[in-house]
C-alpha cells in the first residue's frame, strides 16, 4: 500500500518537469540487476531496470528509474561525485546478508553519483552489519 501511494505521488513530480522544459534527459543507463535492491526507501524487484539522469537548472543529481514494464517508477536524489576515469558504466551496490541498497552509479569517464543510506541501511550499519560492496556492469543507451 505504501509503495502504491509513493508511485502516485511520484509519477506526477516525474512527468511534470519533463513537460515544463526546465529539465532534460541526459543519460540513460539500462541494467539487469539479479537481486532485490532498495533505494528511495523503496525495495524494488530483479529485474532489467532503466536509470535516467534528468538535467535540472540547479540543485541536486536528480534520477527516475523504472522496470521495463513501467511498474515501478521513482525518483532518486543523489551528490555528484568524481573520480578517475572510468572505460565502464557500473552500478554500485552495498549488501548486507541479502539486503541490497543501491549506492552510486558512475558513467563513463569521471562522474558518478552517491545515493545516501536509506533508514533500513543506516540500521543495519548501527547495529554493526559490514556491507560487501557489489559492482554490476551496464550499457549507456
Amino acid at each position: 500500500m505504501r509503495n502504491r501511494a509513493m508511485a502516485l505521488i511520484l509519477a506526477p513530480l516525474l512527468a511534470a518537469p519533463l513537460g515544463m522544459g526546465q529539465t532534460s534527459v541526459s543519460d540513460r543507463i539500462v541494467a539487469t540487476v539479479p537481486f532485490a535492491f532498495t533505494t528511495a526507501q523503496t525495495t524494488l524487484p530483479a529485474g532489467e531496470w532503466t536509470i535516467v539522469r534528468l538535467i535540472t537548472e540547479s540543485g541536486p543529481s536528480r534520477w527516475a528509474i523504472r522496470n521495463r514494464t513501467g511498474e515501478y517508477r521513482l525518483l532518486l536524489v543523489g551528490q555528484p561525485v568524481y573520480r578517475q576515469l572510468t572505460k565502464r558504466t557500473t552500478l554500485e551496490f552495498n549488501c548486507y546478508e541479502g539486503h541490497c541498497f543501491l549506492s552510486r552509479i558512475w558513467m563513463t569517464g569521471e562522474l558518478g553519483v552517491y545515493f545516501p543510506p536509506a533508514r533500513a541501511e543506516r540500521n543495519l550499519l548501527m547495529a554493526g552489519a559490514k556491507p560487501r560492496q557489489n559492482v554490476l556492469f551496464a550499457r549507456m543507451r
